[in-house]
């Protein structure tokens, strides 16, 4: 049952509690990070109904469990969150999500939850280790248990009003409804929350279709943009590309490019899945192949967010653009150093950080942060990829929103013939309610791309007693005194570490048919021996009897969670006597 893992931290603690230093087992400082497990992760627990799994923590310091908030969300097979109807048990693909920042101590194997079913079924206990800024480790147990409590604390608002609006703990964000805006387009921090600073979330396609008229070959140019998305994939959005928890809401875009002259016709699809927490918003594209399409080349490709006049006197800042820019609608994009990292070269994480400036007078945002984090994955695409930054009040050829361009940034491929391959792109946006320095963010980056390490352990509670001890005898005798011999026996019947505890009673009275009558009545040894590993010999003296007389004895043992053997086989023995004159 023990591994070595518990092993050596409950040694550690027990080396710590003999220096009498105050121990706290969880050590993790990742305020903002999501703890995510999947049901692969748990396969004692698989086809478990989810309305009966709970995650509770320990307190080292009070001896005490305690629920927190977590949210299951199943997925299917294609990873899809979407589909009408699931099975209601865990599989394999299902996501259990709860928050860092809410785990607690490492229990002793035998704590469990004071709760008699979540000790018939197995538990798993999860090692949540942060090993970007230095070794730390916090804990939480999976229960399967319908009886035991749940904490039912949202971190995640939604306001009745507006279908289309999500709160965090320091944001609130919206995707208007309607078939022309279906990425986000509001945005405010605390403590201003009734401050939207976002004019929209943008995407952009701009394409070259050929086709042949007559005998001649035309050339026309398509623009696809946020506003293009077929009512069938909206309709499909508004009722079930949405998914509200308590600990995170899920969104999917659909985004839709389709047209062609005569019998040649072309459609291909692009879908973002954006997932909300507390504190920030992650939107990946999964590895997302560009198919290519006949007669058809795709020129630039941009994902992007431009926010309004309010975030005027805000600043942006990168790793190459470290002195920082003014966001004030009058910036020039040339002075943007727009490089971009990309796998091969370097690890394809890029960064900036769009942060208020409080000594602006004439600003409205004086607190709030947002940290974008891009990660790319796979071979470049396009022979240009660069950061897109635009800072200017004249719109740009075909522009959507207010035609003003505050600070917007993002990401921009381009090819001078066609852009080819597989798209890989994270896309993390941090909000929050304070103001970061570079340094700062810099330090927030790779904690956020390196995420956290996971570790399971399968534990079962521990209903094996210590086996029945059949090789009891009276060694000897002396002066007022009999010495019993016998076997140890194991923490697990035979097998397992060494029993907790003896319990050795005895009478003058024989054992008759009602054993335990007989065992509540008779006195019990004090200071039995501390149980020895399995089948190791011990000797228990009994000490202070009536000389001449004889007496009864029952043994038996208990394991550290209070699992007691049958009674071993009863023996009788005479207390010594006067020799002879």
């Amino acid at each position: 049952m023990c591994n070595t893992v518990r092993r050596l931290a409950a040694f550690l603690l027990f080396l710590c509690s003999l220096h009498c230093l105050s121990v706290t087992a969880a050590e993790l400082d990742r305020p903002y990070d999501p703890v995510v497990i999947y049901g692969s992760q748990m396969s004692e627990l698989l086809h478990t109904p989810v309305s009966e799994l709970r995650v509770y923590i320990y307190h080292a310091d009070t001896e005490q469990w305690e629920p927190i908030p977590f949210q299951i969300d199943e997925v299917d097979q294609v990873w899809s969150y979407f589909e009408s109807s699931y099975n209601g048990v865990l599989d394999e693909f299902d996501e259990i999500v709860f928050m860092a920042h809410d785990l607690g101590d490492l229990a002793p194997e035998d704590e469990w939850a004071t709760d008699a079913t979540s000790k018939t079924n197995p538990r798993y206990l999860f090692t949540i280790t942060d090993n970007v800024g230095g070794t730390q480790s916090a804990y939480a147990c999976i229960y399967r248990s319908a009886s035991l409590d749940l904490d039912n604390t949202w971190y995640m608002y939604y306001p009745p009003a507006d279908d289309y609006k999500v709160e965090g703990e320091s944001y609130v964000v919206s995707h208007a409804p309607g078939p022309e805006w279906i990425l986000q387009n509001y945005l405010s921090i605390s403590p201003r929350k009734d401050l939207n600073i976002l004019d929209r979330q943008k995407f952009r396609i701009y394409a070259i279709y050929h086709y042949l008229l007559y005998i001649w070959w035309v050339d026309v140019n398509i623009y696809i943009d946020e506003n293009t998305v077929s009512s069938q994939y909206f309709n499909r959005a508004n009722d079930a590309l949405r998914k509200k928890g308590p600990i995170r809401y899920i969104y999917e875009a659909s985004l839709i490019m389709w047209g062609g002259e005569g019998s040649t016709t072309f459609e291909d699809t692009l879908s973002i899945t954006t997932r909300y927490y507390p504190h920030f918003s992650y939107l990946s594209t999964g590895d997302n192949e560009i198919k290519e399409i006949q007669d058809l080349d795709l020129r630039r490709l941009r994902i992007s967010f431009d926010y309004n006049q309010n975030a005027i006197g805000m600043k942006y800042y990168s790793p190459y653009n470290q002195g920082g820019y003014p966001i004030d609608g009058g910036g020039s994009p040339g002075e943007i150093n727009t490089s971009l990292n990309w796998p091969g070269d370097t690890e394809g994480v890029n960064w900036n950080l769009i942060v208020a400036d409080p000594d602006n007078p004439t600003a409205e945002v004086d607190t709030a942060s947002i940290l974008a984090i891009m990660k790319l994955r796979g071979t470049p695409i396009g022979n240009s990829c660069q950061v897109y930054y635009r800072d200017s009040v004249n719109p740009e050829d075909r522009d959507t929103g207010d035609l003003k361009h505050y600070g917007e940034n993002g990401i921009l491929f381009a090819d001078n013939d066609n852009i080819q391959g597989t798209l890989g792109l994270t896309y993390w946006s941090f909000y929050l309610p304070q103001n970061l320095s570079y340094a700062e963010a810099e330090a927030l980056v790779p904690e956020a791309v390196g995420g956290l390490e996971i570790e399971s352990i399968l534990e079962n509670y521990d209903t094996i007693p210590p086996a029945k001890i059949t090789d009891i005898i009276v060694y000897s005798t002396g002066d007022n005194s009999v010495t019993l011999r016998f076997d140890a026996p194991g923490d697990d019947g035979m097998t397992g570490g060494s029993a907790e505890y003896y319990d050795l009673r005895y009478h003058t009275g024989p054992i008759g048919a009602d054993t335990t009558a007989w065992w509540n009545t008779a006195s019990r040894v004090v200071n039995e021996p501390v149980p020895a590993p399995p089948g190791v010999q011990q000797e228990i003296v009994i000490p202070n009897l009536s000389m001449s007389t004889t007496y009864y004895f029952l043994l038996v043992s208990y394991d550290n969670v209070g699992n007691a053997s049958y009674f071993s086989s009863a023996i009788s023995g005479i207390s010594a006597y006067s020799p002879l004159t």
